[in-house]
């Protein structure tokens, strides 16, 4: 499991299953555009304030620590761990 991250002592997974039909063709583009945002967020995830709305300032890395609020991923409540 080289690629899973741990958050909030979470292990978090994403695989996807790709239908490659062409009638899938124009979401496949749309997978395309948006899959590089996808991963930029998890690899480094938004500071958001207590409302999870994001943070004017964004460190530049994950490394760097969040001049306010947390990380979006840090943490997951308590009635949404029950789901997972």
């Amino acid at each position: 499991m080289g690629n899973a991250r741990i958050w909030g002592g979470l292990l978090w997974v994403a695989l996807f299953v790709i239908d490659n039909s062409l009638s899938m063709a124009d979401k496949q583009n749309v997978l395309e555009l948006s899959l590089p945002s996808f991963v930029t967020r998890l690899v480094n995830p938004l500071c958001v304030d207590t409302r999870g709305k994001p943070v004017p300032t964004q460190p530049a890395s994950a490394a760097d620590d969040c001049s306010s609020g947390t990380r979006e991923l840090a943490t997951t409540p308590t009635s949404q761990r029950s789901a997972l």
